[in-house]
């Protein structure tokens, strides 16, 4: 079922869907499917699919669709004829007389009626407990989906403003609040966009505006913030009962810290991996 997004202001409201990276039913893929126009004279679509059937001496169940405009036709090949190729050809007479067709690329990417903006935003009123990925992302989908979140923004203030990273309709209709249920409990959480973020960097978080005027400064520096980070995040993970996703995120972290130090800072996270290894036997 598809999932409501954006119930918190008018103007975000959306269903998302989740599409699969690769599909999977051969029926709904799109390959090697062309554009068949009929440039002379008419055909039918049971009879464009009768002359394929001489034309390419197959036994191929020819799916032929009409798109509603005049003698153009959506047509799936089969896999020894690559539909590549056909294009390539100028037009070509069929069995019918004064009859002379041309087929074309399909490309069924269609046009959006709208695109999602991706933006920071501010949560506030939640608690350390509660900051887990299941939990945020049921916060912020009033507002939009939910991409990413700057674990580093709760270790700093205690959860006191949680930083998000979201897609939604329109940055400027978020809602200042809404009441939340947690536990049978009613809380407010805040909504407010974040200024202070200029750059997203996909390889390193974010960066904000005194990150993106100067150095990341030397190996060391940069040992101590992200083993600080680390650290943190494992104690969290132990006295909050932190959910999967978190260990994800940990893992992620001390991958990006050893990427850009070296492996040979490893016996610095013996620690934090050891806890790794042990949370993934008890799951």
């Amino acid at each position: 079922m598809a999932k409501y997004i954006g119930s918190g202001a008018l103007g975000l409201g959306l269903y998302h869907i989740d599409i699969p990276e690769s599909v999977m039913n051969p029926i709904a893929s799109t390959k090697n499917c062309g554009i068949v126009l009929v440039e002379e004279g008419s055909l039918s679509a049971m009879e464009l699919a009768e002359e394929f059937s001489k034309i390419y001496k197959t036994n191929w169940p020819w799916k032929v669709r009409e798109l509603g405009v005049e003698n153009t036709f959506l047509v799936k090949f089969p896999p020894h004829i690559v539909v590549e190729q056909v294009t390539g050809y100028p037009k070509f007479g069929v069995s019918k007389p004064c009859v002379w067709v041309k087929v074309e690329a399909w490309n069924d990417d269609l046009e959006p009626v709208e695109s999602l903006k991706k933006v920071w935003v501010i949560i506030t009123g939640l608690q350390t407990k509660w900051c887990e990925w299941n939990t945020l992302d049921q916060a912020a989908s009033i507002c939009g989906i939910l991409e990413e979140v700057d674990w580093k923004s709760i270790f700093r203030n205690n959860a006191k403003e949680v930083r998000v990273l979201i897609k939604c309709k329109d940055p400027s209709k978020l809602p200042v609040g809404r009441l939340f249920n947690f536990q049978d409990h009613l809380f407010y959480l805040g909504f407010a966009l974040d200024s202070s973020v200029l750059v997203v960097d996909e390889e390193d978080d974010l960066l904000t505006d005194d990150q993106n005027g100067q150095n990341r400064g030397n190996g060391e520096d940069l040992a101590g913030q992200r083993g600080g980070e680390v650290t943190l995040l494992t104690t969290l993970a132990v006295e909050h009962h932190i959910t999967k996703q978190t260990i994800v995120h940990l893992e992620e972290m001390v991958v990006r810290l050893l990427i850009e130090l070296g492996w040979q800072q490893i016996p610095h996270v013996v620690p934090v991996l050891c806890f790794i290894s042990w949370f993934r036997e008890v799951w």
